[in-house]
């Protein structure tokens, strides 16, 4: 198919080259068949996980969940190292890779409530704000690199500076200006459907590159706000990054090759094969966890408030004893042999060493959350 003019690159007089992207909407972009076949599967699959919202017992104790395996996710890609386990232990506070995936996870949360709650626009002032917390006491999150604000320097990818790297994006004078058309393109109206419409959206922020750190968990961070502004999504049930890490080499180079070929079909069928993949990936762990939630209230129905407890568990995977005591208000001796119960049952693993402050997971649970979340070798 034609090549799309996505930008050009352009000699600036500090001597390298920097990437001058064409506003959005790209003239000339058609949908071929086998990309409106993607697109049907991908809309089928969204409309799927819309869903499962309705009929889930306890839709925002999974939704919390997949919240945090994108976060996970989303920071692995930059090179986090952590799991989901250390996250939700909140004595793991300290480390600066589990500080990276709550600040994903809040500045997430954030820009969900103030679009949906108060009704605010998506819209620059939003994403600095939501980069900000972000980037809150973390690694590239220094004073010196303006958390918060758009970049008043160049930055650039590969390479030890801008005449040796691989990708420099715009000037931050040209920035501005591509950034305040992307912001238009967000809420303006044309004919290409709005799921393509979003991968354009993370790969024209991509391509800006408008912060000094942090644009690579911003833009997949603005998939999921952009699909909630248009009502294709009621919550981030969609953790898209699975795919961008499982298949992280393609996603880069679709990426570079829109603006350096201006391939951008094989970037708009890259995404649409994403979003259809993590639909069905989502379905398929969300029938498991229902299963094993039902498995596990019938394994354990001669304890008295089983149901509550394997609900509990759900919701706090990694616990002590004294956390489910004040969960059931019950004696602490009654909780230890409940827990000993849920042991032998294999429901809980002791993950912690020694008699004291014992802690213990949810194994089976946290198994199928974890799907997908191994740190890279």
């Amino acid at each position: 198919m034609k090549k799309i003019n996505t930008g050009i690159f352009q000699k600036v007089p500090a001597g390298y080259t920097a990437f001058v992207p064409a506003n959005l909407p790209f003239e000339g972009i058609k949908l071929d068949s086998e990309i409106i076949n993607l697109l049907s599967k991908a809309e089928r699959g969204i409309g799927e996980l819309k869903s499962i919202e309705l009929i889930l017992p306890n839709a925002n104790l999974l939704i919390q969940k997949y919240a945090l395996k994108e976060a996970l996710l989303s920071s692995q890609i930059e090179g986090t190292r952590t799991t989901i386990a250390e996250v939700i232990e909140s004595k793991k506070d300290n480390m600066m890779d589990v500080r990276e995936v709550k600040n994903c996870m809040e500045a997430m949360e954030y820009g969900i409530n103030k679009i949906t709650k108060e009704n605010f626009p998506l819209c620059l002032r939003l994403i600095k704000e939501i980069q900000g917390i972000l980037m809150h006491d973390v690694r590239g999150g220094e004073p010196n690199k303006t958390p918060g604000e758009f970049r008043k320097s160049q930055n650039w990818i590969g390479g030890v500076s801008p005449a040796t790297a691989a990708f420099c994006p715009p000037t931050p004078e040209v920035m501005i200006e591509a950034i305040s058309n992307l912001e238009k393109y967000l809420h303006g109206e044309n004919d290409l459907p709005d799921l393509i419409k979003c991968g354009l959206i993370h790969y024209q922020f991509e391509a800006i590159h408008p912060f000094c750190d942090g644009n690579g968990r911003t833009g997949r961070m603005l998939i999921i706000l952009y699909l909630i502004s248009k009502g294709i999504l009621n919550s981030p049930i969609l953790y898209l990054s699975l795919y961008f890490k499982q298949n992280r080499n393609d996603y880069y180079h679709n990426l570079s090759a829109t603006s350096k070929n201006g391939d951008v079909y094989s970037w708009v069928k890259f995404f649409l094969h994403g979003i259809t993949a993590v639909s069905t990936q989502v379905i398929e762990t969300t029938k498991a966890i229902l299963d094993l939630q039902k498995a596990d209230k019938a394994k354990i129905s001669l304890i008295k408030q089983s149901s509550e407890i394997i609900d509990f568990l759900m919701q706090n995977p990694v616990v002590e004893v004294k956390d489910l005591q004040i969960h059931l208000g019950v004696a602490y001796n009654t909780t230890n042999t409940i827990v000993e119960k849920l042991i032998n049952y294999g429901i809980l693993e002791q993950i912690s060493e020694g008699n004291r402050n014992k802690r213990f997971v949810y194994r089976d649970y946290m198994d199928l959350l974890e799907q997908g979340c191994e740190n890279f070798s």
